[in-house]
């Protein structure tokens, strides 16, 4: 209990802020299938804004990995064994591994949830609903629990890491490293307005400041007064003050 875990990043990757990966490096769908494999696009982070319609549960919705580096273990002459640490771990746990078909306007395709993108939006782990399900009928990793059966028609903006299995061989099975908070989508959808609402705002008080109020109601000032029409109005108003002297005496 005592470890201290570090994230580790992919190689030549770096550790970016969430809002700057949802408003410089998102993609559609279609535009995450058009990237091509060379040495600057050798591992790629990109976002996507997609709406989960399906999960394929053929293989289940969690894998038993090892505890330390997360691989799955293999049962190997009766006992677990992990290959990444090449001993038998001490502790192995189910860990999510949901495949689930993503769609945007512009197309569709498989994404892939671990732990840390699969628990942001279901509400237990899968050791929880591992041993939930255990509880209520024999142990079936290919029976779908409700908890997770809730996130099939959910929009969400997801970090795809994409590696050479991606781009140079053109799989389609697309990692999730992470689902981004919601308000960071709600921000990138707003921004395109926030000039029309600051417009629309110094425009409502330009008119406000046009109009003078005389009781309840409002006459609205011409912007401009043409000059003739100023003298006209000043000879008028001159007139009528002359024949009301006159009719005075």
């Amino acid at each position: 209990m005592d470890i201290n875990v570090k994230e580790i990043l992919p190689k030549g990757l770096s550790k970016v802020q969430d809002t700057e990966l949802a408003l410089h490096d998102k993609k559609t769908i279609a535009e995450i299938k058009d990237l091509e494999w060379n040495s600057a696009t050798k591992d790629l982070l990109v976002t996507c804004n997609a709406k989960i319609i399906n999960i394929n549960n053929k293989y289940g919705w969690y894998y038993v990995a090892c505890l330390i580096c997360k691989t799955k273990v293999k049962q190997v002459r009766g006992v677990l064994w992990c290959e990444r640490c090449k001993n038998e771990p001490k502790f192995a746990v189910p860990s999510y591994r949901i495949q689930v078909q993503a769609q945007d306007e512009t197309s569709s395709t498989t994404f892939i949830l671990f732990d840390k993108g699969a628990e942001k939006i279901i509400a237990k782990t899968a050791k929880e609903l591992a041993e939930k399900q255990e509880e209520i009928l024999k142990l079936d990793e290919n029976i779908l629990p409700k908890e997770i059966q809730k996130i099939i028609g959910n929009e969400y903006l997801f970090q795809l890491h994409l590696d050479e299995y991606n781009l140079k061989y053109g799989k389609e099975n697309y990692m999730v490293s992470k689902i981004l908070e919601m308000e960071i989508l709600e921000i990138e959808e707003h921004q395109d307005t926030m000039e029309e609402i600051v417009s629309k705002s110094r425009k409502d008080k330009y008119i406000a400041s046009q109009k003078k109020e005389i009781g309840e109601t409002s006459v609205e000032r011409p912007e401009i007064m043409p000059l003739q029409m100023l003298q006209k109005r000043q000879k008028d108003t001159k007139q009528i003050a002359s024949k009301k002297k006159k009719t005075e005496l």
